[in-house]
């Protein structure tokens, strides 16, 4: 099983938990956030998610994959999803990854890390051209990764994404939730 981490606890990771939730995937999920949760921590335990409250993630390793939390713990990770709001304001900073206003993410929400993926406040889409609010970039966001496992290599074209299908992919559901 994938281990895929969220750091933030507020509306914008809520937005994407809500929307992997909805797709059957192959990752264990693991939450890090210092403010208040959006959801009761039962709504956590029942989604079968990994919270560290009042826990916010202090170090990324890029290469090694890991994140360390304030509490001292450490947690590896194949995908790492950044939900912090505003870059600087949390004092996070992930050196090599390209910055402006926010994390440069595509419209799958992906920064120049290809495992590294950031999402509300914290991101600047590179196509200044195409803006999405918070639910929108969730679900394209949701439907990457889910997409990943299921073989699907989601390519970025003028407009909108183009899939590309293999064998064992569910194109109804991905097509779903990026359409949606």
């Amino acid at each position: 099983m994938r281990r895929l981490l969220a750091v933030g606890n507020g509306r914008a990771a809520d937005a994407i938990l809500r929307q992997m939730h909805q797709y059957k995937h192959d990752f264990a999920i693991t939450v890090f956030g210092d403010g208040p949760l959006l959801r009761d921590r039962g709504w956590y335990t029942d989604h079968g998610i990994e919270l560290h409250e009042g826990v916010r993630v202090v170090s990324i390793d890029r290469h090694a994959r890991l994140a360390q939390g304030s509490d001292g713990s450490f947690t590896t990770y194949d995908r790492l999803i950044l939900a912090i709001g505003m870059p600087g304001n949390n004092g996070l900073s992930i050196p090599g990854l390209q910055m402006r206003n926010g994390l440069i993410v595509n419209r799958s929400m992906e920064t120049t890390d290809g495992y590294i993926y950031a999402i509300g406040g914290c991101a600047e889409v590179r196509d200044g051209r195409w803006a999405a609010k918070l639910d929108k970039q969730a679900q394209r966001l949701a439907a990457r990764l889910v997409g990943e496992s299921d073989g699907v290599d989601l390519t970025e074209t003028k407009d909108r994404l183009k899939l590309a299908v293999v064998p064992k992919l569910d194109v109804e559901k991905t097509k779903k939730a990026l359409i949606a």
